[in-house]
């Protein structure tokens, strides 16, 4: 099963996965990682792993949670498969805009 921030059982182990690309860079590449939420809440909720604990309330829709590594692993997938056709959209628009500014002599022909 999976869940959101505000739907995963407090306390119990589960799969945590996030990503979100910013500018340059991803901004938060969280590969499945194990362990429980804390202090669930949209302001300081917190997950705790065996080596770490990630703030996800900046940022809850960048966020999921799963019940099996399958299952976080599928969404954390799913996350960058979106990312990428976000991204190839954007640039088929931006592609598209500037065909027409080409400058070319009185015959079409490009400079």
């Amino acid at each position: 099963m999976t869940y959101t921030l505000m739907s995963v059982p407090e306390d119990k182990e589960v799969w945590c996965t996030g990503f979100r690309f910013d500018d340059m860079k991803a901004g938060i590449n969280c590969k499945p990682v194990q362990g429980t939420i804390h202090d669930k809440d949209y302001w300081k909720s917190k997950f705790k792993t065996k080596n770490r604990t990630i703030s996800v309330n900046t940022n809850q829709s960048y966020y999921a949670f799963a019940d099996t590594y399958e299952e976080a692993a599928h969404i954390y997938n799913e996350m960058i498969n979106t990312f990428l056709v976000e991204l190839d959209n954007r640039y088929h628009k931006i592609a598209s805009s500037l065909e027409g500014c080409y400058l070319s002599n009185d015959h079409g022909i490009m400079f």
